[in-house]
């Protein structure tokens, strides 16, 4: 049954008048030092938790989670018990989370360390993200969800049992599991939630055949494919992952997505996966602001809230961690 977006988007148009302008977020994106930072920040919903005198820059971190926290509990909430309509959002979210806490074992992080960027959902809330970031082990992630019924956790139960677990080989089941998930989730939020998570994997297999450049055999990087993309094949992610250099992936990758905001993004040097990641998502941010003047009673404002949610969120921490370093 096709969802009313009234209610969710005018909870999305409420949040949206709280998010930073677009000359605040290229302030932060240009502040070379604290005092810039501050600066950009002035009269901004995080002033208040940049100016206590004892604060680090990971409790700031953890000031700025909160913050992104709460605004998106308050667009859930509008969407019933199990995230209606923003399942796919959400499920994103999940494993985004898990992806984080993921790393952190690996990297051997402390429980808070896994968990700092981290935004609950219905699904996943503070108390299970707490869980599963003190435990030991991917295999040990992978059980608790599985036995929590959380669907990423069946993603994740092979790769997680192997002997000596592959991150790009976890992270990539998580992304084909989430991704899944996502897909029939989407059928109840419309055509544009559709294309959202179709145009959220192409991304990923985008930012990972750059990844992939000169560090991986042709027979790899096929495994590391998620499916349901609406412009990437299989076949031009091992062709641009076995590119002779980033720049010529790029173009491999953007004559396959050729009239979409992806190629657009992957047109401008250079072809390094942070910065291309940040350009598909200014990108993303742009055709959606166009939309959403052209269906402002779809799925599209709150799309838009959430991309621009997902930038601020970005251009806040990397400003904090350039600051304090």
């Amino acid at each position: 049954m096709k969802p009313s977006w009234d209610a969710l988007v005018a909870r999305a148009r409420g949040l949206s008048t709280h998010l930073l302008t677009e000359e605040r977020v290229q302030a932060l994106e240009r502040a070379a030092n604290a005092s810039e930072l501050m600066l950009a920040l002035r009269e901004t919903p995080y002033q208040d938790a940049f100016l206590t005198a004892a604060a680090t820059p990971g409790a700031l971190e953890l000031a700025v989670t909160r913050s992104l926290a709460e605004r998106m509990a308050l667009l859930a909430k509008w969407a019933g018990p199990d995230g209606g309509a923003l399942g796919p959002l959400l499920v994103e979210q999940d494993a985004r989370n898990v992806r984080d806490i993921l790393r952190g074992i690996v990297g051997a992080l402390t429980a808070e360390e896994r968990t700092a960027g981290a935004i609950p959902t219905p699904q996943l809330g503070w108390k299970q993200l707490t869980a599963l970031a003190r435990l030991e082990s991917p295999a040990d992630v992978a059980a608790r969800l599985a036995a929590w019924e959380h669907p990423l956790g069946s993603a994740l139960l092979e790769e997680a049992g192997a002997s000596r677990p592959d991150l790009f080989r976890l992270e990539t089941a998580l992304a084909r599991g989430a991704a899944a998930v996502a897909a029939r989730a989407a059928g109840r939020g419309g055509k544009r939630m559709r294309e959202f998570v179709r145009e959220s994997i192409d991304a990923r297999n985008a930012v990972t055949a750059l990844l992939l450049v000169g560090a991986r055999a042709e027979s790899e990087s096929t495994d590391l494919f998620v499916d349901g993309g609406a412009s990437l094949s299989r076949d031009e992610l091992v062709r641009a992952a076995s590119a002779a250099d980033r720049a010529s992936a790029a173009e491999t990758l953007a004559a396959a997505s050729r009239g979409t905001s992806l190629a657009v993004a992957l047109a401008v040097a250079p072809a390094r996966p942070a910065a291309l990641s940040a350009r598909i998502l200014n990108q993303r941010i742009a055709a959606y602001a166009r939309r959403a003047r052209q269906e402002p009673l779809t799925a599209v404002p709150v799309l838009l809230f959430v991309l621009r949610l997902r930038r601020e969120a970005r251009a806040v921490r990397r400003a904090l961690w350039a600051a304090a370093l």
